[in-house]
């Protein structure tokens, strides 16, 4: 459930900011990167507190067109996170509980619904009260970016400790002794909420993510994204073998019938150069490859996202907000200059994401 999750960010230095310590440009940008990514969800789950470190940064550049006097800097840094899979159990602190079930807390970063009527005739959810710590199963989890915790709905496993702690009235730890604070409602019938939340979801997609091989945000999208998967070769009976990124794929699948042009685009050691050598006109491609392209682009795509955790989690994290990729130079799988391409790259992936969440659904 916790992991080690990479970041890449663009954070902002102003004067006044510079003003402060300009002999230690790094602890005001960890500073600032804390404050925006901690102790909240980010696209890869909670943010631990206090675990963000910085593994590296540009030098610092001053925007053209803008005279703010900021000064922009890229950062890749790493933090932990939690993001429970299904079927996790974990221990946490009932803070709420009526007749439509309870409300366990994990650490302020996971709130769990147990819903009442999966539980019936279980006396030990009854003896459990306010204050109690609880074993939980997570059945499933929700959140957007920003949220200040991660929405699961989960089953009862048991009682670990009665009274293990105390709670104030907005359902915080307190010391000494007394009794425990009144039972508070639910604002709302805990079934109820979860399902209402994901209906506001799909209601409000939300703004469009712009994501772009050139720019830090969602990178992860791009085809030239480099995270291995395996896929058969692309010609009649191929093997099964690993390419490095989609963008590999891809421009081998333009040469079904020259098996040694297909395996010098593979093993080739960039995406970028996996592209020149899949422009060679001195190579001639596959007739129908115009027809063809959009099913080679689906089938690298879901093995992608089906065969790495994160990546599957970062795409089902955009929830239903357009996905466009922001390329000037294409404007059949980008949008182009002018804003007005096809951008069947993000058409691809919003397929995609679609099909990721019927399967978990199933």
């Amino acid at each position: 459930m916790e992991y080690t999750a990479i970041f890449e960010e663009r954070i902002p230095l102003t004067p006044k900011d510079l003003r402060k310590d300009i002999e230690n440009i790094d602890s005001i940008l960890l500073e600032k990167l804390s404050a925006r990514l901690e102790n909240k969800c980010s696209r890869h789950g909670f943010v631990k507190p206090d675990t963000l470190q910085i593994l590296s940064r540009s030098m610092g550049y001053i925007e053209n067109g803008r005279f703010t006097g900021d000064i922009v800097y890229h950062i890749q840094a790493q933090g932990k996170v939690y993001h429970p899979p299904a079927g996790f159990l974990l221990e946490g602190i009932v803070i709420r509980k009526n007749k439509m079930g309870m409300y366990v807390s994990f650490e302020d970063a996971i709130r769990i619904i147990l819903p009442r009527d999966l539980h019936l005739k279980n006396e030990e959810f009854e003896e459990a009260d306010i204050g109690s710590l609880v074993r939980v199963e997570i059945q499933k989890s929700r959140f957007q970016v920003n949220d200040p915790y991660i929405l699961s709905v989960g089953l009862f496993r048991g009682i670990v400790k009665k009274d293990a702690v105390q709670l104030d009235a907005e359902c915080k730890p307190i010391s000494g002794k007394g009794p425990a604070p009144a039972k508070e409602e639910l604002n709302l019938n805990i079934g109820e909420r979860f399902e209402e939340e994901e209906k506001e979801e799909e209601e409000e997609p939300g703004e469009p993510i712009l994501f772009y091989s050139k720019k830090p945000e969602f990178r992860e999208l791009s085809n030239f994204f480099v995270e291995p998967f395996k896929l058969e070769d692309p010609a009649p009976e191929g093997v099964l073998k690993l390419w490095p990124s989609v963008e590999h794929y891809f421009q081998a699948a333009k040469f079904p019938s020259d098996v040694a042009y297909r395996e010098k685009i593979r093993t080739s050691p960039t995406p970028e150069k996996a592209k020149l050598l899949g422009g060679n006109r001195a190579k001639k491609i596959d007739p129908q490859w115009d027809s063809k392209r959009e099913d080679v682009m689906r089938k690298a795509l879901y093995a992608k996202f089906s065969q790495n955790e994160q990546l599957r989690r970062l795409l089902l994290s955009t929830g239903n907000r357009d996905l466009i990729e922001d390329n000037p130079t294409d404007g059949y799988w980008g949008r182009g200059n002018d804003g007005l391409g096809k951008n069947r790259l993000g058409v691809l992936l919003m397929e995609l994401r679609t099909r990721l969440r019927k399967e978990d659904e199933v």
